[in-house]
Formats: structure tokens, C-alpha cells, sequence
């Protein structure tokens, strides 16, 4: 677990823009950008997507809008790297169990956004086990 994380100024605004419509399901989105051997990964493109479960504490996703998503930004030269997703109803920022469960099945590097409040966390599963990540935003593009 090494994992520099960036996320552009707009994938941070857009997130924070969500946060603050006090929503009472969980929203999800899709982060795609860029990650090196190195273990940087920065997220520059933001998409979000309707949640299948349409709850206040859990989420799912229609697999073929993933599909449809991640291609089209492979088209574009960006990697699906990461999640976000909200915990609303004051809810901790911390991963659900549910959250922890499906974290072992992404590929490394991954990320996993929970935002809350106005707050975003990081996290990422790594040798069974998560992990919170730092993050810097990136100035304004």
C-alpha cells in the first residue's frame, strides 16, 4: 500500500457539489484517470450513476451502465479507477461492512470515495485489509 493519490480540482468540485444536495439515498459516481507503477493515481474524470438499490445505506450498480462508462472513457485513454459514494443520514465516513466486502474485488490500484457532509474520505483494500489513503486536490485545470 503506497498509493499517491490526485484528484482534479473538478472531479473534488463536482463531489463536494453532490455532498451538498443533502440527498437521502446513497449517490455513486465513477472516477477514471490515470495511475503509474509508481503507485500514483490521479483521478481526473467524474461521472455519476443512478444507484440500482435506491437506499440510504446501500448501493449497487447496473453493471451494463458500467460497462457503457468504462468504455467510453478507455476511449478517451482514462482507467477506471475508482468509486465514490455517499453515506447519507449521517452515516460514518468509514466503509460499511457491505462496502468492505465488495472492496477485495477490484483490481489494485483502486479507490474508494465515501463522502458525507461535505467531507470525502479515501480508502483503498489492500493485503485483506482497508486502508484510509491521503489525497491532495489538484489546482484548478
Amino acid at each position: 500500500m503506497n498509493t499517491d493519490l490526485k484528484l482534479a480540482f473538478s472531479v473534488y468540485e463536482t463531489i463536494i457539489l453532490l455532498l451538498e444536495r443533502k440527498c437521502t439515498i446513497e449517490r455513486i459516481g465513477l472516477c477514471f484517470g490515470s495511475a503509474s507503477e509508481e503507485g500514483r493515481v490521479i483521478l481526473e474524470e467524474f461521472t455519476e450513476i443512478e444507484n440500482v438499490d435506491a437506499s440510504s445505506s446501500s448501493f449497487s450498480l447496473d453493471y451494463t451502465v458500467l460497462i457503457k462508462q468504462i468504455n467510453y472513457y478507455q476511449q478517451k485513454g482514462k482507467s477506471f479507477l475508482g468509486i465514490f459514494h455517499t453515506h447519507p443520514l449521517g452515516h460514518s465516513l468509514l466503509p460499511s461492512k457491505k462496502d468492505r466486502y465488495y472492496m477485495q474485488y477490484w483490481p489494485s490500484p483502486f479507490v474508494w470515495l465515501i463522502g458525507a457532509f461535505s467531507q470525502v474520505l479515501a480508502f483503498e483494500f489492500s493485503f485483506n485489509k482497508v486502508y484510509q489513503i491521503p489525497y491532495t486536490v489538484l489546482a484548478t485545470e
